[in-house]
């Protein structure tokens, strides 16, 4: 397996930073559209250090999922990395 690009889909300074998950999706999908890419593998921090997942990250993990198995990306893993540990939402059941 080859990464073929990263994406940096928000950036903050704060200790909180809401996303559209549509909207986040759609970017992601897109580029691996374009790259030709067979799967996506999301990672994102949690500025508390507490990665518990967001409702936001739920409904971005589960468009993504559903945009992907649509045009044949399978969404490999999204982790959640806090402090000192890290969830990953495929094991946690979220998709």
């Amino acid at each position: 397996m080859q990464c073929l690009a990263e994406h940096i889909a928000a950036k903050t300074e704060g200790r909180s930073h809401h996303v559209q998950p549509l909207r986040v999706a759609g970017q992601f999908v897109r580029l691996a559209i374009k790259l030709a890419a067979a799967t996506i593998i999301c990672v994102h921090n949690h500025p508390s250090g507490v990665p518990t997942p967001s409702s936001e990250d739920i409904e971005l993990t589960k468009r993504l999922a559903e945009a992907g198995t649509i045009v044949g990306i399978d969404v490999l893993v999204h982790v959640i990395v806090g402090k000192d540990r890290f969830c990953s939402m495929k094991e946690q059941g979220f998709f």
